[in-house]
């Protein structure tokens, strides 16, 4: 289960989504010395909003801290989804908890694919929405990068996965959303920011 000194990297899965589809990711995270863990969000429907679920990342983040804060081994999360937008809210009142987060397919400015689901989640995910305008800002502290897919068909535009404060992003030219945490070159990308910003 990784290393003794290395990182302690958080996957949080997106709507619709479960920790049981990341087994490979988790695994090729591992490999470069860090352990690796994941987290569902409770419920991952799509139904309430997204200020609902924050308090579970930020008590999952709390709870990492407790365990291996006093090794001082620095905190990654790798998000996909609803799961990066949420970890970002949940960051903003623990500056210095969070080292670097990893966006995958992350709707940071809004999916006007949001007007399919007309529940308080999907109001969250539009464009310019209460909540994106309240949890955009990265907290000091932390690094951010992002990954994008021109072809993701759920965030559109597919730039809006890009975070205007990262500091690395990579744009795949393939791969439809929910496939996005399974491919390998997305797999790369993730291992490679995680890298650089580290």
């Amino acid at each position: 289960m990784g290393s003794v000194s290395g990182p302690v990297c958080l996957v949080i899965p997106g709507m619709w989504d479960s920790p049981a589809r990341y087994g490979p990711l988790l695994r090729r995270i591992e490999a470069t010395g860090r352990t690796a863990v994941s987290m569902a969000l409770h419920p991952s429907s799509g139904v309430p909003t997204l200020e609902r679920l924050v308090p579970q990342v930020r008590a999952q983040l709390g709870l990492l801290r407790d365990i291996w804060g006093s090794q001082a081994r620095p905190i990654e999360v790798v998000g996909f989804s609803m799961g990066a937008l949420v970890a970002l809210a949940a960051i903003e009142d623990c500056p210095g908890w969070v080292r670097t987060l990893v966006s995958v397919g992350t709707p940071h400015a809004g999916t006007w694919a949001a007007l399919l689901w007309p529940t308080p989640c999907g109001r969250d995910f539009l464009p310019r929405s209460a909540f994106s305008r309240r949890h955009t800002r990265v907290p000091k502290g932390t690094r951010i990068g992002s990954v994008a897919s021109r072809r993701d068909r759920i965030i559109w535009p597919w730039h809006s996965a890009l975070h205007p404060q990262a500091e690395v992003t990579r744009v795949v030219e393939h791969g439809f959303h929910p496939k996005l945490p399974r491919l390998v070159v997305v797999q790369d990308a993730v291992i490679e920011i995680l890298d650089l910003l580290g």
